[in-house]
C-alpha cells in the first residue's frame, strides 16, 4: 500500500486557479500586457509565479530584471489577497475527505508551485495548517514543475520526518491535476492521481485518471496502487 500521498494544491484541494489566473491578468494590465483564461489554461497551469511572469514576459519580448520580476510577484500576491478574502472560496469536491481519509493511515504532504503566503491564506480559512506533515512550495525550489525537484524534496522530508515509515517515491502517490504536475511526479519516482473535470477513469503508465477526488479514498489508493 502507499507509504504516504502528496497533495498538489490550487486545482486539487481548492478551487484557486480562476483567483491565480484573475491575479496574473489584473497584473499584467498594469504593464499593458493581456493574458486570457484559454492561454492561462493551455500553457501556463502548473507553473509558479516566477516562470508565469517570466513566460508571459519572453512571449512579448519584453524584457524582465530581477527586481522587475519581484515586483510583478509581490503585486500578484497581493492582488490574490484580495481576490480570496472577496470571493466564495471552496474546497474541490472530494478533496477534504480524502484527505481526511488518507491521514489517517499515512503521512500527507503538499508539494505545490504556489507561494506560502497563498497557502497560508487558504488553509487558514479551513482550518487546514496542522493538516499536512511536509509542505515543498515555490519558496523551496529553484525550478517549478514539471521539474521534479519539488516532489524529491517532499520525500526527502518525509524521510527524516518519519524514518520508519519506509517511506521511498515508488511507494508514495502524487495527487495532481495539470500535465506539468504529473510530468514532475513521475519524474521524481511516484505514482499519479490525476483529477480532471471531463476525464474519463483510466490507468496508464503510473497514472490513475479520474474526473473527481470523489471516485478515490484509501481503499482505492491500496488497490490502484498496490498492484
Amino acid at each position: 500500500m502507499p507509504a504516504a500521498v502528496i497533495f498538489d494544491f490550487d486545482g486539487v484541494l481548492a478551487d484557486t486557479e480562476p483567483l491565480h489566473f484573475a491575479a496574473f491578468r489584473d497584473t499584467l494590465a498594469k504593464d499593458g500586457l493581456r493574458l486570457s483564461w484559454a492561454e492561462y489554461e493551455r500553457e501556463l497551469i502548473g507553473f509558479d509565479d516566477r516562470d508565469v511572469f517570466r513566460t508571459v514576459y519572453a512571449a512579448a519580448r519584453r524584457p524582465l530584471s530581477a527586481g522587475a520580476l519581484s515586483a510583478l510577484i509581490q503585486a500578484k500576491g497581493r492582488r490574490f489577497a484580495e481576490l480570496c478574502r472577496s470571493s466564495d472560496l471552496r474546497l474541490l469536491p472530494g478533496a477534504a475527505a480524502l484527505v481526511e481519509d488518507v491521514r489517517r493511515r499515512v503521512p500527507v504532504a503538499l508539494c505545490s508551485g504556489a507561494l506560502p503566503s497563498d497557502i497560508e491564506l487558504v488553509f487558514d480559512r479551513f482550518g487546514w495548517r496542522e493538516v499536512f506533515s511536509v509542505r515543498v512550495t515555490a519558496a523551496d525550489v529553484a525550478e517549478s514543475k514539471p521539474n521534479p525537484a519539488g516532489y524529491a524534496l517532499a520525500v526527502r522530508r518525509l524521510q527524516e520526518l518519519y524514518p520508519d515509515r519506509g517511506i521511498r517515491a515508488d511507494r508514495a502517490v502524487a495527487v495532481e491535476d495539470t500535465d506539468a504536475g504529473v510530468a514532475a511526479a513521475r519524474a521524481a519516482g511516484l505514482s499519479v492521481v490525476r483529477v480532471g473535470a471531463g476525464s474519463a477513469e483510466a490507468r496508464a503508465d503510473g497514472v490513475w485518471r479520474v474526473p473527481t477526488l470523489e471516485r478515490v479514498n484509501w481503499e482505492s489508493l491500496c488497490r490502484v496502487f498496490g498492484e
